[in-house]
């Protein structure tokens, strides 16, 4: 039974049996999915300190207070000080629960320092995603880490006094320790809600009067391996976790919780504990909402199987839950290009055309349709439409006119895969699949959050919410989008697809890299040739010791026999005193340990992939005999063999085993299916043999057994396996006998089930002309007739005999000889008839396969040509001087220039000599393959036939990558020479190619070549493939190989030649991925304020639209990247050559991965060349453009020309592609003026900000974000407000000090433009006045053309403002005042 048929069915089972079962079952799980587990953060903090050690303690000093989340503290141990100093909770007592609260750890992440280290400088230092060595903040600096959503490693995180740090949200791993040093500030910057996470592998320390700002309670957790120290006067928005010690000082302040295993709070500390908030936290690794329930595997289709036919259940689940499925409307397996080569790797993968093809699985939304997880291996080109409803996916379900409807693995136009709940069709990938290599995608949904998670080749690709909810429609496809309306086409997929793994739950990321990387051992043919038949083949013998030739056979299945008194009923064998052997394959479809058990009456032996695993050979009564834990592999076929004997009385034989995960102990071991897809025994007949060759050469001598090979055949001509114990029997014409003919041996061969061919040798003792044919009963095979005669040539492969082997094109074998030879009248043995002597024999070869010889080619035999014949032709001779030694061998120095298959011909005539007669010798060696040395690429080119520069570097560009280019391939001999015949062979022997080596740029990825699977034949030796494509940049080497790295059975090339540079291959075009450009100040910013959120990503791709990652000059060095640039436009007013020159933003940015990324927070428009105002620019759109000077590719998808007004597009001249929303750019300045008034009440100072509105300055009422630092405002005599006492002034006998609406640590902060700034009054009589002064030297947007010399930016100091108290009358000369600009 399944897991999809019911979501309860998890809980449906209580007996200890089931859940020992289900226990097991997720043990075994852990071989397909590592998995990781967490628990609920609210377990983690019940309250707001709490102990998680069993032995922990919670110390509470003098009238610490912990509110918000009742009086029990979890902790097994609460000490506190008596009355009056005793611990507050929620007003009341504190109690301990006695027990602690609920532990969790990480393994924090190490930085391998490729970043290098980071010393913050200057007015901000923006740091961006990366693995670092040291990031410093020294004092009175900021520092931003820049990237949404990034992960920053580091070896240590340390700040200065009054420095301010700004996380985004993200996870930060440090490997060291982490001190933040006196009033530094930590603040949260962007809008995204989720937390900051910070791990560190040493101590923390947040120095003394630190503050966090702009996080909400639960936006910030910090987890330290070792302690963690809140010094003094400190305020902390945020949850603590230490492994060790927390410890407090005086008066810190935390809204958030504490754990520790010991927590130590001093004086006046304040714990407030947002309990409301606790269920909703997700600090993942280390703790989440739903107590991190680990995603279990509820089905696992390899798609390993040889091919799909349609049967029930033929799609094997490998998980073990039975969730097999089944192929519809032709789907069907391939194993040519898996996603991961080798073995093991992935091996095969599913087919499905896009018209129809599909697979069922009954059941499939019982887990799709709640918080559930699928992982997959995609190649695909197709693409979608721009609704998830109207696209293809992997898997789902359209509601007709309604949104209860989901979309796992569904593709967009971009070719980009999402998964979406409903009508949201923006929950996509920002990395494309479509892009015909595979990519391995993982996706995740929880159904109560929303949350949804896609994964792309093991990493994180993107994140968010799309709908909530169970969903209430079903479906049961793989391969298509289901509808609810029977009258709407349904969405197919067209793609191949491999390894589809369905969880119950969210996987982890790590469980997804692991996923991702997963091989298996590749599932063997049941039978290695042929088709399987289920059951076991029995051999039944009439004896107790499987001696002899069995009585008889028969297929048995399963093994479950008790005969009683009587035999197996097998004619032939007796009741009593008989063995069986059963032999054959043990399919499995579930990965686990299995137990195997005999019961028998009496002896039994059992192998299982050739273990001897029970062993009882000797009489018992019927016995039960149990193995050990035999690990079997999902997908693999084992040998099993059992043997058995009965001696008397009863007899009885039964195989049973325990599978992985079973409930029911020891059953039967199955039969197969017909398909050979289902789990159990099968037995190999081998394939149906149609008939049988005979290769042997033509003529023989009487003295020598003629060698002559037999190789079984299909009817298409392959050569196949004959089953095991087939029987080949030898004949002759005339028969032989015990006369002159005769076959070495009984003249039978018995086939083993592993070889298809044999050597045998037919000896005839008188000169005859003798024809061969062999035979099995069924299939049958015969030869033309050999001559035999008492005299002859017979070459060897050497001295010691045996055939001429198979040779190397242009590589001279030494050893060849002929020899001529006699049949001895006495001996009949062969002796020489040519000895000490020279002889001029003619020799000749001829060309088999190919049949025609060619012009060019050449054969020499002892430094002679010899002439060629064509197939069955001749034979032509060339007469060659040897000279034969005394034992009648000449030497024949053998070397052919060409390939293919041939063989030899010789003549020598006798004259008549003495006693012996004048004869003609005659002989022909046997056929052997002559294979070539090696391949070679001597050309590359362009499809525009431009030629391979073979540059790297900034070096010529060849073609884009994507592109298709064309490589011409020689085959060779080993003297470098063109070998003609290649190709013309039957079959055709082709060529393919690898990539060999990446040249550059160092250390990149290797890629994949498209088109070179098998290159198209031309005449002489040469292939050519003119639609050769590489999905990288760079330069590569290829190297040319035979397919099947075969040359007609005799193996592979001598040598592999790698070809020479090809390259540089470059990008096809770019595309921009997403934007965003932000206000610095919500919604406005100031012109020259370096504080515009500025946020994108471009990709370099290849012509298929896929990143092509080695365009990286951050790790690579790939040499000549495209920079950004930037233009701007307001209002469509074809204004852009007087504003893109303003716009200051990050254009050196680095590539990494075939990725540019650009997240800079201190981009800014600047004023315009410090002259007059101007603006204000309320519909600033800034466009980007990409200047690639190396290869001139081009920016797609453009949408904007700063130049021009009116729809670009339509115009046709658009030049650049706009980025993010508008922004609202504002010329602003700082006003600070005097202010006087009595002495006896307090005295308001104009300190606002202004902008420029077209025609005059006006209050900035937008403004709420400006901040002016305590070391830019100086109050004199006293100094600046960095020391806060400076603040109050002496003022006559008294003193007054300057008051603001809002003043931290860090400065003076603006609402509505306004700072609300006032002095108290002195007093009565205490009259006089003093300056103030600002240094605007870290804001130059709020600068002025005070001193009117018409820079409106280089005025730092603004003119001083004095402040009195006493009686003032104004100024006799000013009657009206009013500011005008030129």
């Amino acid at each position: 039974m399944g897991r999809f048929f019911s979501f309860n069915t998890r809980f449906a089972c209580f007996q200890f049996s089931c859940v020992l079962a289900r226990f097991l079952l997720f043990i075994g799980s852990l071989l397909f999915s590592p998995l990781a587990w967490s628990v609920a953060c609210d377990a983690v903090f019940t309250n707001g300190v709490q102990s998680h050690s069993s032995t922990g303690s919670v110390n509470a000093g003098y009238q610490a207070e912990i509110n918000g989340g009742g009086g029990l503290i979890s902790t097994p141990e609460l000490i506190q000080q008596s009355s009056p100093g005793q611990a507050i909770c929620d007003s009341g007592t504190c109690q301990a629960t006695g027990y602690p609260s609920t532990p969790s750890s990480v393994a924090v992440l190490q930085s391998n320092g490729s970043s290098g280290s980071v010393t913050a400088s200057g007015g901000n230092t923006n740091i961006n995603a990366g693995q670092y060595v040291n990031i410093t903040v020294p004092q009175r600096v900021r520092a931003t880490f820049n990237s949404e959503g990034g992960e920053y490693r580091m070896r240590a995180l340390s700040t200065g006094y009054q420095s301010e740090v700004r996380f985004r949200s993200g996870d930060y791993w440090i490997t060291g320790d982490m001190t933040l040093g006196q009033e530094t500030e930590v603040t949260k910057q962007g809008g995204n809600s989720d937390p900051v996470r910070i791990f560190v592998d040493g101590d923390v320390v947040l120095g003394y009067d630190m503050v966090t700002s702009g996080f909400s309670p639960g936006q910030l957790f910090i987890y330290a391996k070792g302690s963690i120290t809140v010094r003094q006067f400190s305020a902390i928005t945020g949850f603590l976790y230490a492994d060790g010690l927390i410890t407090t000082e005086y008066q810190v302040v935390i809204n958030g919780a504490l754990s520790a295993e010991e927590v130590q709070l001093a004086q006046e500390t304040i714990v407030s504990y947002p309990s409301a908030i606790a269920p909703d936290l997700d600090y993942t690794p280390f703790c989440d909402p739903t107590g991190g329930t680990p995603a279990t595997l509820i089905a696992d289709w390899r798609m390993d199987e040889a091919g799909w036919s349609g049967t029930a259940g033929e799609v094997i689940d490998s998980s073990g839950n039975g969730n097999n499925a089944t192929a519809q409307n032709g789907a069907d397996t391939a194993d040519v290009a898996p996603a991961l080569s080798g073995d093991p790797g992935t091996c095969g993968y599913g087919e499905f055309d896009g018209v129809d093809d599909y697979l069922s699985v009954p059941g499939l939304s019982g887990t799709l349709n709640r918080t559930a997880s699928m992982a997959f291996w995609i190649k695909t080109t197709q693409t979608g439409n721009s609704t998830a409803w109207s696209s293809p996916a992997v898997a789902g379900i359209e509601e007709n006119g309604g949104a209860d409807d989901i979309f796992w693995g569904w593709l967009n136009p971009q070719g980009r895969i999402g998964l979406t709940v409903g009508n949201n069709n923006t929950t996509v990938s920002n990395a494309q699949v479509s892009t015909g290599n595979w990519t391995h995608v993982a996706l995740t949904r929880n159904h109560e959050s929303g949350e949804y998670q896609i994964f792309i080749n093991g990493a994180l690709d993107s994140r968010g919410t799309t709908g909530t909810g169970i969903i209430g429609n079903g479906f049961s496809s793989i391969g298509r989008v289901e509808n609810t309306s029977s009258s709407v086409a349904l969405n197919y997929l067209q793609a191949q697809l491999d390894e589809v793994r369905i969880y119950e739950g969210v996987l982890t990321e790590s469980e997804v890299q692991a996923i991702f990387q997963a091989r298996h051992p590749c599932s063997q043919s049941i039978c290695p040739t042929g088709t399987p038949v289920p059951g076991l083949f029995g051999e039944f013998y009439n004896n107790m010791n499987l001696a002899g030739a069995p009585e008889g056979t028969r297929v048995d299945g399963p093994v479950d026999f008790d005969w009683g008194l009587g035999g197996p009923g097998v004619a032939g064998v007796g009741d009593d005193e008989f063995s069986v052997r059963w032999s054959g394959r043990l399919h499995i479809t579930q990965t686990g340990g299995y137990r195997f058990q005999t019961r028998s009456d009496d002896g039994v032996r059992l192998r299982v992939d050739g273990d001897l695993v029970i062993d009882e050979w000797a009489p018992q009564p019927a016995t039960n005999d149990t193995s050990g834990v035999v690990n079997l592999e999902a997908g693999q076929s084992y040998d099993i063999e059992l043997e058995y004997f009965e001696e008397f009385i009863d007899s009885e034989i039964r195989l049973r085993w325990d599978a992985p995960g079973a409930t029911s102990g020891f059953v039967p071991i199955p039969i197969g299916n017909a398909n050979g897809t289902a789990t159990g025994l099968y037995h190999c007949p081998g394939n149906r043999v149609d008939s049988y060759t005979l290769v042997h050469a033509n003529n023989g001598v009487t003295c020598e057994a003629l060698p002559v090979v037999i190789t079984a055949r299909d009817s298409a001509g392959n050569a196949v396996v004959p089953a095991a114990g087939t029987v080949v029997d030898l004949l002759a014409d005339p028969v032989p006998d015990s006369g002159d003919t005769a076959w070495v041996g009984d003249g039978t061969y018995v086939f083993s089930g592993s070889e298809n061919n044999f050597t045998a040798f037919l000896r005839q003792l008188s000169p005859a002309e003798v024809g061969l044919s062999v035979t099995d009963g069924t299939a049958s095979g015969s030869s033309g007739p050999v001559n035999f005669a008492d005299t002859g040539l017979v070459f060897y492969g050497d001295r010691s005999g045996g055939p001429l082997p198979n040779q190397v094109a242009g590589t001279e074998d030494l050893n060849p000889v002929i020899r001529a030879v006699r049949t001895d009248d006495e001996t009949g043995s062969c002796e020489a008839r040519v000895d000490n002597q020279t002889r001029t024999v003619q020799l000749g070869y001829e060309c088999i396969n190919p049949g025609s010889c060619r012009a060019g080619q050449t054969l020499s035999l002892a430094s002679t040509f010899i002439q060629a014949n064509n197939a069955g032709a001749g034979p032509a001779y060339s007469p060659v001087s040897l000279g034969f030694d005394d034992e009648g061998y000449a030497d024949i120095p053998l070397e052919y220039s060409d390939v293919g298959d041939i063989r030899l011909w010789a003549q020598l005539s006798l004259p008549e000599e003495g006693e012996q007669p004048a004869v003609d010798l005659v002989g022909q060696s046997n056929r052997f393959i002559v294979k070539p040395h090696t391949l070679v690429v001597t050309d590359v080119q362009g499809a525009a036939g431009q030629s391979n520069p073979g540059g790297t570097g900034s070096g010529a560009g060849f073609v884009a990558s994507g592109e298709p280019f064309s490589v011409r391939v020689e085959a060779r001999n080993s003297n470098g020479a063109l070998t003609p015949n290649f190709g013309n062979e039957s079959p055709a022997q082709s060529v393919r190619l690898e990539l060999s080596e990446l040249v550059y740029p160092s250390g990149g990825s290797l890629g994949n070549l498209g088109g070179a699977g098998s290159l198209t034949r031309e005449d002489n030796g040469v292939a050519l493939g003119d639609g050769v494509s590489w999905d990288n940049v760079g330069t590569i080497t290829l190297e040319p190989r035979l397919v099947g790295d075969d040359y007609l059975g005799v193996g592979d090339l001598v040598e592999v030649t790698e070809s020479d540079p090809v390259g540089r291959f470059y990008p096809y075009d770019y595309t921009l991925n997403g934007s965003t450009v932000s206000d610095a100040c919500g919604s406005f910013s100031y012109m020259h304020q370096a504080a515009i959120d500025l946020s994108y990503t471009v990709s370099a791709r290849n012509l298929n639209g896929a990143v092509v990652s080695n365009y990286d000059d951050t790790t690579l060095a790939y040499a000549g990247t495209a920079n950004p640039g930037y233009v701007a436009e307001n209002d469509d007013a074809a204004n852009g050559s007087e504003l893109s020159g303003r716009v200051q933003a990050e254009n050196e940015a680095g590539w990494s991965g075939g990725v540019l990324t650009v997240t800079d927070s201190s981009a800014a428009f600047l004023r315009a060349s410090n002259t007059l105002p101007d603006g204000p620019r309320a519909d600033l759109q800034w466009g980007l453009t990409l200047m690639d000077s190396l290869d001139g590719r081009p920016m797609v998808d453009l949408d904007m020309n700063a130049n021009t007004s009116g729809d670009c597009a339509a115009a046709g001249n658009c030049s650049a592609v706009a980025l993010g929303d508008p922004l609202n750019l504002r010329f602003g300045r700082l006003r600070l003026n005097d202010a006087f008034g009595p002495e006896v009440v307090d005295l308001p100072v104009p300190f606002y900000t202004e902008y420029w509105n077209g025609s005059e300055f006006v209050r900035n009422v937008d403004d709420s974000c400006t901040r002016i630092p305590r070391e830019a405002i100086t109050y004199q005599p006293t100094g600046n407000l960095v020391d806060d006492s400076n603040r109050t002034v002496p003022v006559g006998g008294g003193s007054t000090t300057g008051q603001y609406a809002s003043l931290d640590g860090v400065g003076v902060n603006f609402s509505s433009s306004d700072s609300d700034h006032y002095f108290t009054a002195p007093g009565e009589g205490n009259t006089g006045s003093f300056d103030i002064e600002l240094d605007l030297t870290n804001r130059p947007w709020l600068r002025f053309d005070w001193n009117q010399d018409g820079d409106f930016l280089n005025d730092i100091q603004m003119p001083p403002a004095n402040i009195g108290f006493g009686s003032y009358r104004g100024h006799d000369r000013i009657i009206y005042w009013r500011e005008v600009l030129e």
